[in-house]
């Protein structure tokens, strides 16, 4: 199985996220764990309650995830065939396989902080974050390290131009 429709409940059936696995059996389990968790649906729901609904503003929720995961997946094994090799596998020892779980999740994950309020979303972010992947990563090998590679990126942001 090389790819799997990824669904919210909460979506119409229109709405489809279509991951490119290429036989990584570990960001394929992952997919599914977000597709049934009911506390990252909420998360996307609010997330786009408090910036579509209420603030006038750009979507959020579900469709920017998925535009956001499949687009670091693409630059990750970009990167990867151009020869570079991810920090996670140099510092951690961890594979391939692993950098893609960590990129897919803090993709996943990155905005999730709109869901409490816009300005500091990315430092409530990181902390929502580190707990919904415990419950994400409880079978994982190396959950530790996983978790803490994770959760920078929801702090990794572009300066402001302002």
């Amino acid at each position: 199985m090389n790819e799997y429709v990824f669904i919210p409940s909460y979506i119409s059936m229109s709405m489809t996220f279509v991951i490119p696995f290429k036989g990584n059996k570990k960001l394929a389990k992952l997919a599914k764990k977000i597709d049934k968790s009911k506390r990252i649906q909420a998360l996307y729901k609010a997330s786009n309650v408090m910036l579509v609904t209420r603030r006038n503003y750009t979507d959020h929720g579900y469709v920017h995830i998925k535009i956001v995961a499949n687009a670091a997946l693409k630059i990750l094994r970009t990167l990867v065939k151009a020869g570079v090799k991810p920090s996670i596998v140099e510092d951690y020892k961890m594979s391939k396989e692993d950098a893609e779980v960590v990129v897919f999740l803090g993709a996943c994950l990155h905005d999730i902080g709109n869901a409490v309020e816009r300005n500091r979303h990315d430092e409530t972010g990181a902390f929502l974050a580190y707990q919904v992947m415990e419950e994400l990563l409880e079978d994982y090998r190396d959950r530790k390290s996983t978790r803490l590679n994770s959760s920078h990126i929801p702090l990794s942001r572009m300066p402001s131009s302002a």
